[in-house]
């Protein structure tokens, strides 16, 4: 018919009517936007991106975009509002508005008076399930956790080209998408967008709370920073006030050293395992002038840094301890969660008294009330003639809110104990 606007061929029907367990229907009821794998979702057609999700007695109650591909997340919601089939060809619009509230979001924060890094997108939390999008000064990067973007990606795109002119009008930015699925691999790739004015892709100095940082776009998952932390770091400033040493461990590019230094500490010593980061931090140490002189790195597993500052009887009064959730020291694979209980008491051996250790854990497998009652645990049965507090929680803030109903996406826990 003349004048008809055809669908893309990936919103254009049928969309498959599928079962959901009825766990699922209720965990979605409290806000929950996964589909995980069950005897329902592993019967999803395997070539269908949209689904829409019923009772299975034919009540339809939400739109989901299926990711067969995933090992454990099949779909994840996109609406639980009517109409279901005639809202997937809505797709487009409804992206390009959920995008636009994202950067509202963040324009309403003001976040850019303090740093040039900041997500954009932080994913289920915007509604915008299984991707990211972070800004880097005039570099916009996009992370996919979930196959499907791969598919819709000229419509995210769009979405995303539309929301800079309007934000950000009449400025020039590079592209990078990383493709950050379950089985570890990352795959960067340069890309354009499709109208507004590309800068060409290059390395960015960029500055959050006045310290400067080296950022690389070239090296699969590490570009140089943990975003997710910068309004954590912000809140631990309070806390790092009259302090003298900072022991930073599994340092990574050394941003809490850094934003210790910028916050009067003395000195800092960074602990990793890896060498590429820690000349990576002196490089971030060389772009910040009174830094110099003033940090020591150790290039050492944790466990054998801290042996030695035992024997020498160094102490610190203020400790980082941010281990990845699974990490290896070259000879064996630790988790986070469970190396706590030899770790923990190591660390408070070498604190000062009135110093303090913020210990992280990094996983949404591990809730909150699991990781405090671990840590409560420790600190009474394992430490000797010493009284430790549990003095301050961090959690995902600002740029990186949580989801009511999404335990999972409140992934990163911090815990800041005092050593009396």
């Amino acid at each position: 018919m003349k004048g008809k606007k055809i669908l893309p061929e990936i919103l254009q029907r049928p969309y498959p009517r599928v079962p959901l367990h009825p766990m699922t229907i209720k965990y979605m009821k409290k806000g929950h936007p996964w589909v995980t794998l069950d005897k329902f979702s592993a019967q999803f057609p395997s070539k269908r991106t949209f689904l829409v999700g019923t009772n299975g007695k034919s009540v339809e109650n939400s739109i989901l975009i299926h990711d067969p591909e995933h090992k454990t997340v099949k779909a994840r919601v996109w609406s639980q509002k009517e109409p279901f089939v005639e809202g997937v060809k809505h797709f487009p619009q409804d992206l390009n508005e959920r995008v636009k509230d994202a950067f509202l979001k963040r324009e309403q924060l003001k976040i850019e008076r303090e740093r040039d890094n900041f997500y954009l997108i932080f994913g289920e939390s915007d509604y915008i399930p299984g991707v990211h999008v972070q800004k880097f000064k005039q570099t916009i990067l996009v992370q996919y956790y979930a196959n499907y973007w791969e598919k819709l990606q000229n419509f995210l795109l769009r979405s995303i080209e539309l929301a800079l002119k309007e934000f950000y009008p009449g400025e020039k930015f590079s592209l990078v998408i990383q493709q950050r699925n379950s089985d570890k691999k990352a795959n960067s790739k340069k890309a354009k967008f499709s109208e507004i004015n590309c800068a060409p892709i290059k390395t960015e100095v960029i500055q959050e709370y006045g310290v400067r940082y080296q950022i690389y776009f070239d090296q699969s998952y590490d570009f140089g920073i943990y975003t997710d932390m910068a309004a954590i770091r912000k809140r631990v400033a309070p806390y790092l006030k009259g302090k003298n040493k900072l022991l930073n461990l599994y340092s990574y590019t050394g941003a809490y050293s850094l934003f210790a230094l910028s916050q009067g500490v003395g000195k800092t010593v960074s602990v990793d395992l890896s060498g590429k980061y820690l000349s990576w931090l002196d490089k971030n140490i060389e772009l910040n002038e009174d830094f110099k002189n003033r940090n020591t790195n150790i290039e050492s597993s944790t466990e054998d840094a801290l042996s030695k500052f035992k024997q020498s009887d160094e102490k610190f009064d203020f400790i980082v301890c941010d281990p990845p959730s699974a990490s290896s020291d070259g000879k064996k694979v630790t988790k986070a969660f469970n190396a706590y209980s030899s770790l923990l008491p190591k660390l408070v051996d070498i604190t000062e008294k009135d110093g303090n250790i913020l210990i992280f854990l990094n996983t949404h497998s591990i809730t909150w009330k699991k990781f405090e009652t671990k840590i409560q645990e420790i600190l009474k049965t394992r430490l000797k003639n010493k009284k430790v507090t549990i003095e301050k929680k961090f959690n995902l803030i600002d740029d990186c809110p949580r989801l009511s109903g999404f335990i999972e996406g409140d992934y990163l826990k911090g815990l800041l104990l005092k050593v009396h």
